[in-house]
């Protein structure tokens, strides 16, 4: 602690692993918070041996039967009914006499197994825990949601304790389970053990184990400020009274006991939320509240996508039921709660609808009223093709995970709708637009898949990729994931066919660290140069940025040369069905015959404004049809505009038709002037 009155600018701590004080929470905070942490610790520390208990598993398997047996002795009563499934996490505190007269204290989390649940457990998944993964032996081990769990385990606490609990041996003679597999692909495993909570077989000695385990944790007995534990145990005393305090009342409690630096507070916050004893959740809109009651927190998300909801149908949430949903919250509090579960990713509110979406409670399968057109796809020689516009291209990519966690998919939905125009959403799938562009992005086991058409489609893929990589990179550290992305010359103009060859990202990094110059696709025999599929992947470093910068300046000059064209044909799409004129597409063609090159679009309207205008300032000569119809649509009133006043550029006005009314519009008037 003496070091804490030292002036350092450096403090390497690196390789200590014996060290316990400070705590890993406080040492990556680096050298300021750990002097901070040492000085405080010469006014009054205490040893600290307390943990988190966590009991994962599919319901019905017995977690609270086991908690209840291990915590106060009470075996199950055969007689009467299992206890009630657990709604959401219940959370208790449990107090173990130890030697010396010390107690060890677990904050125990019972985690309700059924699915529907799922998507609010990653919340409190946390390092500084152990963990009690229980199944069912009478289900078997292939039934048993192990692999799940453990994964999921895997994901958000990668360094922590974990026993494979077996319950109710009691009615099976005989089990297997593939304990080696399991001991060799999560070394984090400690012990495997099988119980009976209605005789009380093996409980003693997993009881033991975990004290044990929980004992040689190297956080155990770490000192810990004595004011912080005073702080708590005065946080404490509220709860009965509250759910959570606003922050400025939390620091009038802490000036109260020598907490006076906003730096030392942070630090007392995030060491009680580790310990599961508040909650504290340090971002933009939650850092104002401190829940000194974690049961709430946990409540009202279980309130949310409970078994018992009966209010939110196919994950629409509408205004009126909120109000039923969190009845038994003050309704001050209804707006607030809404707000968390917006900042978890939970929901995302429509419009001034007063509808919010519950992504992971929507529909299995899309709207009805999806439109595909934009990815409508046909049959050319046993092979599936895509249709696309003139001037549109077609990028996908593929996501392989080896976990792909609950949750993931449905908080990338929420995040991409925030950005983006949503055209539809599904459980398992989004139809996305931004900027005259399409994404169609589906989830199917470890898989997700995402196809973008437009002018540029790249651009949405890499931004779909970016809120991929940030929310694994804020909540599930623990996801591994390669990507695949189609050869770029199985491409055309117009689309790419199903059978296109699939570059995998890890491969092209491999042939980078190898020096390696091209990469041949497995379809069509395509000679890629590695420098060129580097540059089809979304960017992972400066030096990835850089060579992004220098393909699209190399893709801007050949657009460039593209742009070029002799002539812009503009005309108005509500010509193109009226028989009584000649087409616009007949004077394309007839000029294409005479050597004119020509840029034309078979639907205009969905041409962007700026994509327009770039084709306008390259080209030698504009062609307009005039029409009554051209003259009353505003976008083509627009282009003429851009072009007669603007960059004044040589134009064409060709007359469809034998009516002379649009001599009487903006138009008519300013090519009589």
């Amino acid at each position: 602690a003496k070091l804490g009155t030292l002036r350092l600018d450096e403090l390497d701590l690196t390789g200590c692993i014996s060290l316990k004080t400070p705590p890993l929470e406080i040492q990556r905070r680096g050298v300021n918070s750990v002097l901070a942490y040492l000085h405080r610790l010469l006014t009054g520390s205490v040893e600290c041996k307390r943990t988190k208990l966590m009991l994962l598993g599919l319901g019905g398997a017995g977690k609270t039967s086991l908690i209840e047996a291990m915590m106060n002795n009470v075996l199950q009563d055969g007689n009467k009914p299992a206890p009630n499934l657990t709604d959401g996490i219940s959370i208790l505190d449990w107090k173990v006499d130890i030697a010396d007269e010390q107690n060890l204290t677990f904050s125990v989390f019972d985690f309700a197994g059924q699915v529907v649940y799922y998507n609010t457990h990653q919340f409190f998944l946390s390092n500084r825990s152990i963990y009690l993964l229980v199944w069912n032996v009478r289900l078997g081990a292939q039934h048993s949601g192990l692999d799940f769990w453990l994964n999921s385990i895997d994901c958000h606490a990668p360094s922590c304790p974990i026993f494979i609990v077996g319950s109710h041996i009691d009615q099976v003679s005989k089990f297997d389970l593939p304990i080696e597999k399991y001991k060799k692909k999560y070394p984090q495993i400690v012990g495997f053990h099988f119980v009976s909570s209605l005789d009380g077989k093996g409980i003693p000695e997993l009881t033991k184990n975990i004290i044990n385990t929980a004992l040689e944790e190297k956080y155990m007995g770490e000192k810990i400020p004595k004011c912080w534990l005073e702080f708590e145990s005065e946080l404490h005393k509220l709860k009965r009274e509250k759910y959570f305090l606003d922050y400025s009342e939390a620091e009038k409690i802490a000036d109260n006991h020598g907490i006076f630096e906003q730096t030392e507070l942070a630090q007392a916050l995030g060491f009680l939320h580790d310990l599961g004893s508040i909650m504290y959740f340090n971002n933009q809109f939650l850092r104002d509240k401190v829940v000194i009651n974690p049961q709430f927190m946990v409540d009202l998300l279980a309130c949310l996508v409970s078994v018992n909801n009966n209010h939110i149908v196919d994950g629409h949430l509408w205004k009126n039921d909120v109000e039923k949903i969190w009845k038994k919250y003050n309704p001050s509090l209804h707006k607030w709660i809404l707000k968390i579960t917006e900042k978890f990713d939970l929901t995302f509110e429509i419009g001034d609808q007063g509808l919010h979406l519950v992504p992971c409670l929507l529909s299995e399968a899309p709207p009805d009223d999806t439109d595909w057109s934009q990815f409508e796809i046909k049959k050319v020689h046993d092979r599936q093709i895509s249709i696309l516009k003139p001037n549109k291209k077609e990028s996908k990519i593929i996501y392989n995970f080896e976990y792909l966690p609950v949750g993931l998919f449905n908080r990338a939905q929420v995040r991409l709708y925030l950005m983006t125009d949503t055209r539809a959403i599904w459980k398992n799938g989004s139809i996305l637009h931004k900027n005259n562009h399409t994404a169609l992005i589906t989830r199917l086991d470890n898989t997700i898949k995402v196809k973008c058409v437009g002018i540029q489609p790249e651009n949405l893929v890499f931004l779909i990729h970016e809120v991929l990589e940030t929310l694994i990179a804020e909540s599930f550290s623990g996801v591994t994931f390669d990507f695949s992305f189609p050869c770029p010359d199985c491409y055309d103009n117009i689309c790419i066919n199903s059978g296109t060859s699939m570059f995998s990202a890890s491969l092209v990094r491999q042939a980078m660290r190898l020096k390696a110059f091209f990469l041949q696709c497995r379809n069509m025999f395509h000679v890629v140069p590695i420098a060129d599929l580097h540059a089809k992947m979304p960017p992972d470093s400066t030096d990835s940025y850089d060579i992004q910068l220098k393909h699209s300046v190399r893709d801007l000059k050949h657009l460039k040369q593209k742009l070029n064209t002799d002539m812009v044909i503009l005309y108005s799409t509500k010509d193109t069905h009226n028989d009584n004129i000649i087409q616009p597409r007949q004077i394309k063609t007839d000029l294409e015959k005479n050597g004119i090159t020509c840029w034309f679009s078979e639907a205009p309207d969905q041409v962007s404004i700026d994509s327009i205008s770039v084709l306008l300032r390259n080209c030698s000569l504009v062609l307009f049809c005039i029409t009554d119809n051209f003259c009353s649509d505003q976008q083509c009133v627009n282009m003429f505009n851009f072009v007669k006043l603007n960059i004044m550029k040589p134009y064409v006005l060709v007359v469809l038709g034998d009516s002379f009314e649009w001599q009487k519009s903006q138009v008519g008037a300013l090519v009589t002037n």
